[in-house]
């Protein structure tokens, strides 16, 4: 079997139909792939219909388990997938139609250990492409993070093998998983390929969790992403650990902006959550970014005011513009 496609579902009865529509309008036959539905213990109907579509369909599985989050239920998926290869896709998004014969031939005369494949959001009902694969040739995956890439796991075709012999699940409890796991991903990957065409499609549910303010994003970014990065990085050699300490950079930017959303009370422990783990500063002073190597700087001066000395930064920059 070429590929496991790993859904979690949560409460996305209004939304599931049209993501496994998408996943059997397909070009390969059935016993080429499977789709492994991971119900998060969800209150709605989501179980049900993703039932009835495995009556239809033998290469459906439908696992049920304890509401444990998205990143367990995708660790449930990688510990039932049989694919030489798994792909990950959100509940309330789609993949495009027939794509499965172009993504097993490229997944079988290339042998990598990533496919990274093209995304598009889906606004007002258009697709509006988020990124471009064009002219792109296989390399590490540590070339690719040198390059900045999405850090969004569905947008990574794996193989198996890789994720199972390197031990790499993702880290429950938390949001941005993604974040922490993707980086560690490539930095394993001894090639990573290409393809350019829009595959899979990002639905813009204002419902999705990842669209709600909410301050534990900030926490979790910079009291568990970013440390469990820092710790992976540590080891490594120079020039590996600049990689990272760019990924660090851009995470602890992303976790900052979103200070916007917060009360008084809860910049103040952002605050103090920067300042415990402070040691996170070297890597914007490690980093080449210019604005971040600033960032470094001021933190490190200001190490209780984090928040404030990153808005007069940001202010900076606008005045400049």
């Amino acid at each position: 079997m070429v590929l496991s496609i790993i859904i979690p579902m949560y409460n996305v009865e209004q939304y599931i139909g049209k993501c496994l529509d998408s996943c059997f309008c397909q070009d390969i036959p059935l016993s080429d792939y499977e789709v492994i539905c991971v119900n998060d213990g969800s209150p709605d109907k989501s179980g049900d219909i993703a039932r009835r579509y495995a009556c239809k369909y033998s290469n459906l599985k439908v696992i049920n388990r304890p509401n444990g989050g998205l990143s367990a239920a995708r660790n449930t998926g990688i510990d039932n997938a049989e694919g030489d290869y798994v792909m990950f896709l959100d509940s309330d998004d789609w993949i495009e139609e027939n794509c499965l014969a172009k993504i097993c031939r490229q997944l079988k005369v290339e042998t990598p250990d990533i496919l990274s494949i093209c995304a598009a959001n889906m606004i007002d009902g258009k697709p509006v492409r988020r990124f471009s694969h064009a002219g792109k040739l296989p390399m590490a995956g540590i070339e690719v993070m040198k390059k900045r890439m999405s850090p969004c796991a569905p947008f990574s075709i794996t193989r198996r093998k890789l994720l199972n012999d390197k031990q790499l699940r993702f880290f429950e409890g938390i949001y941005h998983e993604d974040s922490e796991f993707t980086p560690r991903l490539y930095y394993y990957a001894a090639k990573v390929s290409f393809m350019d065409d829009i595959i899979y499609y990002v639905y813009q549910n204002p419902e999705s969790i990842t669209r709600k303010p909410n301050p534990k994003k900030i926490f979790d970014v910079i009291g568990v992403v970013c440390p469990r990065l820092h710790d992976f990085s540590v080891n490594l050699k120079q020039d590996e650990k600049q990689v990272f300490s760019n990924r660090i950079s851009s995470d602890i930017n992303t976790a900052l902006s979103r200070s916007r959303e917060c009360t008084e009370a809860q910049i103040k422990e952002v605050n103090r959550l920067c300042y415990r783990n402070r040691y996170l500063f070297k890597h914007l002073m490690s980093s080449t970014v210019l604005k971040y190597k600033l960032e470094g700087y001021l933190f490190g001066l200001f190490p209780r005011n984090t928040v404030l000395m990153y808005r007069l930064i940001q202010l900076f920059n606008l005045k400049r513009k």
